[in-house]
């Protein structure tokens, strides 16, 4: 292991960002909801509700998301997402619909991970590099020209960048339930 390096810690156990949800299965026992960041497959289940979701607040961060991934549960190859929201917002009152899922097969398996591409509000290829504008207009790394992004860009990106991401399950699962099973999102 590297000096400067740490060892993997759950985000939502250490701090770094907090999680929310609907009640979590008690029987059979569910592992809390925070088990939805781990980096392996777990057992993580919401109970049945009308819309069991998710919330992860970022906190102090901001992302402009062009890719989500989930996990299904490591249980069993049943009771697998089908119908939901990905939603984004910065005062977890008004969301905005990023991705919408109805009928979708894509995990299927126990353990299984899958990413979604979310469609670009904003066209990154005409983003200005460095190379296009002078320096004192661009933002970012000074020693690298690649990260540096012209401030107008940033500010498009910006308005388009959420602290908080929920996942909403909006009709049944596989098999035909209103369990959200998860044990991943990234």
């Amino acid at each position: 292991m590297h000096a400067h390096r740490r060892s993997w810690c759950n985000p939502a156990t250490n701090g770094t960002v907090l999680i929310t949800s609907t009640p979590v299965v008690k029987y059979p026992p569910s592992l809390p909801v925070t088990a939805i960041l781990a980096n392996n497959p777990t057992r993580c289940i919401l109970d049945q509700c009308s819309e069991p979701q998710f919330t992860v607040d970022l906190r102090s961060f901001h992302v402009y998301p062009t890719h989500y991934s989930l996990r299904h549960y490591s249980t069993h190859d049943s009771e697998a997402l089908r119908n939901w929201k990905l939603q984004g917002s910065n005062d977890a009152r008004v969301w905005v619909t990023l991705s919408a899922h109805y009928f979708d097969t894509s995990l299927h398996q126990a353990g299984q991970c899958f990413t979604w591409q979310i469609a670009s509000p904003v066209d990154i290829n005409t983003l200005q590099t460095a190379a296009e504008v002078p320096k004192e207009q661009c933002y970012g790394m000074e020693d690298c020209e690649i990260d540096r992004i012209h401030t107008s860009d940033v500010q498009k990106l910006a308005q388009y960048a959420y602290r908080y991401f929920r996942v909403v399950m909006v009709n049944p699962n596989s098999s035909d339930h209103w369990f959200l099973a998860c044990s991943g999102f990234e």
